[in-house]
């Protein structure tokens, strides 16, 4: 079934937004009794149509299954080049991450102001909403930035891992790194990686040094790679 991020009225009534209410009436062209699932503060219920013009429903059955994370996950990214952090925020959001922060790193091949920045949120907003959704999750991700590396501490976790190409082969993995039931931060490089300073800035900040193997990955790979094994430790720590 399709799930919905849905919010209540005053009088508590549930509350699609127009561009959901296209999706379930002229894209989904479901019907009056179709069954569809709400999320209601990080709540999802399976509901049934009533009506389509306006478009009401009413809950069936207890809570459904929660699909998050049992703790919070932070993914530190710098800015990319086209339309790569977009498919990082897509995938940021399927493999758990409870906030996304995009940094600025001085070896970043794309420069925005934070002007222009602010010009793309709803866009990626509109990307973490739908993958939100597609994945069954109770809770959209938060996006955040744009910061300088110093700022990024304030939302730093329990955990904070760095991954950096000259950790390669060494053993200081994620595996070696991870620790159960804490936030965990994950932070990357742009496609000319850190520069020394900014490695030893966010040492002094709390990052731990991790290794992501024997081959140097491309920033995006790397982000997806990094993620993965943290939310699989993660959901086999707290099964």
């Amino acid at each position: 079934m399709q799930r919905y991020f849905v919010s209540l009225d005053k009088l508590n009534n549930i509350v699609f937004n127009q561009q959901d209410v296209f999706h379930i009436t002229k894209v989904m062209r479901c019907r009056i009794n179709d069954h569809i699932e709400v999320v209601i503060n990080s709540d999802a219920f399976e509901a049934v149509i009533d009506s389509l013009s306006p478009l009401k429903i009413h809950l069936i059955g207890e809570k459904m299954r929660n699909n998050e994370l049992k703790n919070d996950l932070v993914l530190f990214s710098p800015l990319l080049k086209s339309d790569k952090n977009e498919l990082v925020i897509q995938k940021a959001t399927e493999l758990g991450v409870t906030k996304i922060v995009f940094f600025i790193s001085s070896r970043s091949i794309i420069r925005l102001s934070q002007k222009d920045f602010d010009k793309k949120l709803d866009r990626y907003k509109l990307i973490v909403k739908e993958a939100s959704e597609q994945c069954h999750r109770n809770m959209i991700p938060e996006i955040v930035g744009l910061l300088s590396l110093k700022e990024i501490a304030a939302h730093k976790a329990n955990i904070n891992l760095l991954a950096y190409e000259e950790e390669s082969g060494k053993q200081n993995t994620i595996y070696k790194a991870f620790k159960s039931n804490s936030s965990i931060s994950f932070i990357y490089g742009p496609e000319g990686g850190f520069d020394k300073k900014e490695i030893e800035l966010l040492g002094s900040m709390g990052f731990s040094l991790v290794s992501l193997g024997k081959r140097i990955l491309r920033a995006e790979t790397a982000s997806f790679y990094g993620l993965s094994i943290i939310s699989s430790l993660m959901e086999e720590k707290n099964e």
